[in-house]
């Protein structure tokens, strides 16, 4: 593949960029980060005019997002701002990204309806992370819950900052082994499909989340992404399944309900590589409907119900 990069020169001799990765016959082009949220609307009529004068169709749009900053940033005095465990499970910090993502998507309809959006960087904490906060487990039951929030409300992508590098590296640079959002990563990409399905979970309750996907694995069968913030277990049951339904079931937690901890728990068993790299075999158990989930965990619940919107290739 080829990456191009084209230069708009616009008026007053302002000038803006956008990428195009070339591969065969197709190119796919995205404008970088038209607005940051935080700030307000950035780059709206810019992106406007880079899409009038493109010679080619932008695909994708993105823009940043971090809800939480660290100790290492210019204004750490701001205090309400700094990540810690507590404030990374919060409801309020998963949900502060939803605004941004309404404008975004209104930025982008209203220059290029054919356009994408993608959330093109993003991370709990800015400034390169806040160390055993960011490379910790917190950081999983916020990123599981952007994945599926993210997936809900029509974004195609979500690139995460970072694989290697700073505090919230997916991967630890001193060791190269995986922090616990590395393993929640892994187990989305190999069981939850790429088709969002419409989730409702009743009483609105800011300590559980949910989101439900066509499999990844097996046509037919939904996986349910859901995300205890709380305090207490849950029981997670699914309306229209039928009676006495099972379930696979890989449920990931800290050691010893431990949000600080970079080690991840498997359905109670230690993740972990061989010493030569080789990442284990993840086997999902075989639970009853309903399901209890632990305090403080994500769940992935694989359940048989023949949907009809999870047959195909799309899937």
């Amino acid at each position: 593949a080829l990456i191009s990069v084209r230069i708009y020169f616009g008026e007053g001799g302002n000038s803006s960029l956008y990428f195009c990765l070339e591969q065969h016959t197709h190119q796919f082009c995205f404008f970088p980060d038209t607005q940051i949220p935080v700030l307000g609307q950035v780059f709206p009529d810019y992106l406007g005019k880079v899409v009038k004068h493109s010679e080619h169709t932008i695909d994708s749009v993105t823009f940043h997002w971090y809800p939480l900053e660290s100790d290492h940033c210019p204004a750490k005095s701001i205090d309400p701002w700094i990540a810690t465990t507590r404030k990374s499970i919060e409801y309020s910090t998963a949900s502060s990204i939803d605004s941004a993502v309404h404008k975004s998507m209104e930025s982008v309809k209203k220059y290029d309806t054919q356009a994408k959006l993608w959330l093109g960087e993003g991370a709990l904490a800015c400034c390169g992370g806040q160390e055993n906060v960011t490379n910790a487990f917190a950081s999983t039951i916020w990123y599981v819950d952007l994945l599926g929030r993210m997936a809900a409300k029509g974004v195609n992508g979500v690139v995460r900052q970072v694989l290697s590098g700073g505090r919230y590296g997916i991967i630890d640079d001193a060791n190269l082994y995986p922090n616990p959002d590395f393993w929640a990563a892994v187990l989305w990409k190999n069981i939850v499909g790429k088709t969002a399905l419409h989730t409702s979970t009743g009483l609105f309750e800011k300590s559980i989340s949910a989101y439900t996907h066509c499999s990844a694995q097996t046509a037919g069968d939904i996986v349910i992404a859901a995300v205890n913030r709380g305090h207490d277990p849950y029981d997670i049951s699914i309306k229209g399944a039928p009676e006495h339904s099972r379930a696979l079931l890989w449920e990931l937690t800290a050691p010893e309900g431990d949000l600080s901890s970079r080690q991840v728990l498997l359905n109670g068993k230690l993740l972990s590589v061989s010493p030569g790299g080789a990442l284990p075999h993840f086997s999902p158990s075989v639970v009853n409907l309903p399901f209890t989930m632990s305090p403080h965990s994500i769940a992935f619940l694989s359940v048989s119900v023949n949907a009809t919107a999870c047959y195909g290739s799309n899937i």
